[in-house]
């Protein structure tokens, strides 16, 4: 165990022929060779540098295919959904089934540990379950689907401003006695309404 972590990293290793060749497989519907080998290139590589790289075809050409050949535009498309699941793999792997990381000290490993992405985790059920793992609260579609907006001039505004605190404002309350009837105790009694409004 006295590996350093500069031992470890490596460069990626080049796709092996055998891996090249079951792509060149998948696409072999395409009657242009350089389109598949392109291709092929593509899923092996990871993307359009190594592409080109390792078919020896320029990307230029792939952009060219991509503006006048259907067929190479819908075949490039199941190379991109290819790499979409190789990537959905690793990032299950990485959030659920975890990763070793190296424990170094003074410069060398002396153990390992067991590591997960959470944040890869939360990202993955959000895809598969989204209605569960959703941001926020309550269903997505609930709220104003429209809006009314009304631009009012200054003396409009000041006028809604006065209305508003006016309706905001206690309505005075007068108090009123009465007379006491004749079902009172004593005579003289009056009776005291406080909650009784002026009415304008």
């Amino acid at each position: 165990m006295s590996e350093s972590p500069s031992e470890i990293q490596t460069a990626p290793s080049a796709p092996a022929d055998k891996q090249i060749a079951a792509f060149h497989a998948l696409f072999a519907d395409l009657a242009d060779r350089a389109q598949r080998a392109f291709l092929a290139g593509f899923v092996a590589g990871k993307g359009l540098k190594r592409a080109e790289e390792l078919s020896d075809v320029s990307r230029w050409c792939h952009y060219q295919w991509m503006k006048k050949d259907a067929d190479y535009r819908e075949r490039f498309q199941l190379a991109k959904t290819i790499l979409t699941d190789e990537a959905e793999e690793e990032a299950y792997r990485r959030a659920f089934v975890g990763y070793d990381e190296p424990v170094v000290h003074g410069g060398k490993i002396t153990g390992w540990y067991k590591s997960y992405s959470d944040a890869l985790a939360q990202f993955l059920l959000k895809g598969m379950r989204p209605r569960v793992y959703r941001d926020g609260e309550g269903d997505v579609s609930t709220g104003p689907m429209s809006m009314e907006i009304r631009i009012l001039s200054p003396e409009e505004s000041a006028g809604a401003r006065a209305e508003a605190r006016a309706a905001q404002e206690p309505q005075p309350v007068r108090t009123i006695s009465i007379p006491g009837g004749a079902d009172s105790t004593q005579a003289g009694e009056q009776q005291t309404f406080d909650s009784v409004k002026e009415k304008p």
